[in-house]
């Protein structure tokens, strides 16, 4: 009998390996060392999935390091898939220009790929990863469009790319993508000395360069984009670029940290809030024989849940956008207080 989970826990995130071939600037994993024999076991991939079967969850996202370098990537997705789960994976797609990899991963059961380009042409793919493979990524979107597999191409923004990395979006569409997933870039500083950061990511800055540039993208891409929106809200000062994204549905500001409906498992099977909080490790769910374990961990954990969502401010309890916003995203506080954000920019 499945155990309600009063948590709203819907999806889990499940690191599989941390071994990657490309070395990207903005990867929320480089702190890890991409180890190479880090790959979690197909027996603890298959007890974890029964596990999370068993308290509800539905919806399990594979990642990584590059969760396509994986030995047993099918066996691991096909067993999910023989437990009702959508099974969904985070990928920089070098794999995929391989035919009949990508055809077993098909056959195998896969329901979605989120494909991260990183970068909008050759030179810049490469000053990134430091890997010159933007063709062979190209190709990659190709296949996957060929195959019929749901996905989409997810791009980070920043100052440096604001009003170029719509010429990448036309190139993956050329090659047969027809939804993008957007999202700020974002950096975790704990030695609260990263000012360089907040001087050449100023948040008001890239929200008032995005904005020039919005309508453009809604041509492009036929209104088929998502904006993982992770400044708070009031930054945007209410401008019509909002409200368009608002009421065309090409915005999301809440992430599963604020809502509370996520379940992340590193590749040691230890449970941590946010993979860019990777180090963070709550508890090791590997000794566990039933759900309610994995609800007892999380919920004992609660402290640390609340004080990673705390509010930056008072003003944000009585603002009227806080249940939509949440106060922003908890890492991106880690280089600014509300103070700065808001005086000094």
């Amino acid at each position: 009998m499945k155990e309600k989970c009063k948590l709203k826990l819907t999806t889990c995130w499940l690191n599989i390996n941390r071994c990657c071939n490309l070395r990207c600037e903005w990867c929320y994993a480089k702190n890890t060392g991409f180890d190479p024999y880090s790959n979690i076991s197909l027996d603890d991939a298959k007890k974890t999935i029964n596990l999370i079967a068993e308290i509800g969850i539905n919806s399990v996202i594979l990642i990584g390091g590059e969760p396509t370098l994986h030995p047993f990537l099918c066996e691991i997705i096909r067993y999910a898939k023989d437990k009702s789960m959508v099974v969904s994976i985070v990928s920089n797609g070098l794999k995929f220009t391989d035919m009949d990899f990508l055809q077993k991963v098909k056959d195998s059961g896969l329901d979605f790929i989120n494909l991260s380009l990183k970068g909008e042409n050759q030179n810049q793919f490469q000053n990134i990863t430091g890997v010159d493979a933007f063709n062979e990524v190209m190709n990659a979107i190709k296949n996957i469009s060929k195959s019929g597999i749901e996905f989409n191409v997810a791009m980070v923004l920043t100052l440096k790319n604001i009003h170029s990395f719509l010429n990448g979006i036309k190139e993956a569409k050329r090659y047969g993508c027809n939804f993008f997933d957007l999202s700020f870039c974002y950096n975790l500083n704990l030695d609260d000395n990263n000012k360089i950061f907040l001087e050449e990511n100023n948040p008001k800055k890239i929200i008032e360069e995005f904005s020039k540039i919005y309508d453009e993208l809604n041509n492009i891409t036929n209104g088929k984009f998502a904006l993982e929106q992770s400044f708070p809200l009031c930054l945007w000062n209410n401008n019509d670029v909002i409200q368009k994204m608002i009421e065309r549905k090409q915005i999301n500001t809440l992430c599963q940290l604020l809502q509370r409906q996520g379940l992340i498992l590193d590749e040691e099977l230890n449970v941590i809030p946010c993979n860019v909080l990777h180090m963070l490790k709550l508890g090791n769910i590997k000794g566990f024989t039933n759900g309610n374990e994995i609800l007892n961990l999380v919920r004992k954990s609660e402290r640390i849940y609340n004080r990673l969502t705390a509010v930056p401010s008072k003003k944000c309890v009585s603002c009227k956008d806080y249940i939509s916003c949440g106060g922003g995203c908890p890492v991106q506080w880690t280089n600014y207080s509300f103070k700065e954000l808001f005086n000094k920019l």
